[in-house]
């Protein structure tokens, strides 16, 4: 959830993608982003928290009815709880992302347990057909040297986000719906749930069509910001 830490990603959404250094040595640099390039047309659809038995199972059906693939940015000790939504996710050709073990906010975490939440959410993805993803959401949005410096060592992208549907805090589907609507551009990363309850698939069922009919395609957050990730 987003509640507390809506500021601290505010200053970084605004932006296509941006370079952070570390601190500690200006050469190395690990790239956040919360917008893909702008002029494909593409968006992409996020979820986080997951995966949970009450909620994943209706977006995933909802995702596959409409021929869409998003990207899940799973917490490691619900992908314990729930394998086969994992297996379920996989199969279906969404992207998963690491958004820690726990759901741990890192802002005062430091280096070892930074790392040790972001490779313990790794080690649960890998033993899924070996799985391995290269894109990280840190709970909250929240950004500091630790995360870079780990996130960078491991070789992943950080990717935040440029709407916020608010979708944890009890909003209608109506008013996500008009969350989505009121600030989708090309290149948008939408921020949705699937690990708290709320009107997130109902807000996709009416909103989907109308994302088409002006044009959008939805694609992963790696098919959306491509170019900036590492070969």
């Amino acid at each position: 959830m987003k509640r507390f830490f809506a500021f601290a990603a505010s200053a970084v959404i605004a932006l296509s993608f941006v370079v952070f250094p570390f601190a500690a040595n200006a050469e190395r640099e690990c790239r956040v982003f919360s917008h893909g390039q702008p002029g494909s047309g593409r968006i992409a659809l996020t979820f986080d928290d997951g995966p949970n038995p009450h909620l994943t199972p209706e977006i995933l059906d909802i995702l596959g009815e409409n021929n869409i693939k998003g990207t899940f940015f799973v917490v490691g000790k619900n992908v314990e709880a729930y394998p086969a939504l994992i297996d379920r996710e996989i199969a279906a050709g969404h992207e998963i992302g690491n958004h820690t073990y726990s759901h741990k906010y890192l802002g005062k975490a430091g280096t070892q347990l930074t790392e040790d939440e972001i490779t313990a959410c790794d080690s649960r993805l890998f033993e899924h057909g070996e799985y391995c993803t290269r894109v990280f959401r840190p709970p909250g949005g929240i950004m500091n040297d630790d995360i870079l410096r780990v996130c960078r060592t491991l070789g992943y992208s950080v990717v935040l986000w440029s709407v916020d549907t608010r979708d944890w805090s009890g909003r209608s589907a109506a008013e996500i719906e008009s969350e989505i609507l009121g600030h989708v551009t090309d290149g948008a990363v939408i921020l949705m749930h699937d690990g708290v309850r709320g009107h997130t698939a109902e807000a996709l069922r009416a909103v989907i069509p109308e994302l088409r009919r002006r044009g959008y395609e939805f694609v992963t957050v790696s098919e959306l910001i491509k170019p900036g990730i590492p070969n």
